[in-house]
């Protein structure tokens, strides 16, 4: 319920700012910022979002990148784009300050919650990582390893 205030609190902020602006810059300096907003917001989504996801698929099955890496760029350029098309001067501030190339390893890694040295191809679904107990890939590990069937029962059953 918070982020849903936030979110209303700043469109307001958004949609007072830009009656400001078309108060000192006039109403067609006004619109054009919109207008230019919006075809960079719109051509950020559609060029950038879609060459970002090209490079990441292909960094991905080349084993250079984590793929949490890559879509979180991807989120921040479509994101971004969005902000841009929103029409208002504080969105488009957020939007273009979400593309600058040193803000974007900071929403990253805040939006990652990994252990240190946990990386996307060590952890199992569980977050179980195997390298941190000493294992390297290519060993097994030691252990009893038990295999079976289970079968789901009704507590009514019973």
């Amino acid at each position: 319920m918070p982020i849903l205030f936030i979110f209303a609190l700043l469109l307001v902020l958004d949609l007072a700012s830009l009656i400001m602006l078309g108060q000192q810059l006039g109403f067609i300096v006004t619109l054009l910022w919109i207008i230019g907003t919006f075809a960079l917001g719109s051509h950020l989504i559609r060029r950038e979002g879609m060459a970002t996801l090209r490079d990441a698929q292909a960094s991905i099955m080349a084993g250079q990148a984590a793929p949490s890496d890559a879509f979180i760029q991807i989120a921040a350029y479509v994101f971004a784009g969005i902000l841009l098309i929103l029409p208002g001067p504080l969105s488009d501030i957020f939007g273009l300050v979400l593309l600058l190339p040193f803000v974007q390893p900071l929403v990253s890694g805040r939006l990652r919650k990994r252990r240190p040295g946990t990386t996307w191809q060590d952890a199992d679904i569980s977050g179980h990582n195997p390298r941190q107990e000493g294992s390297i890939h290519g060993e097994e590990r030691s252990g009893t390893t038990i295999d079976g069937d289970y079968v789901a029962r009704d507590d009514e059953k019973r």
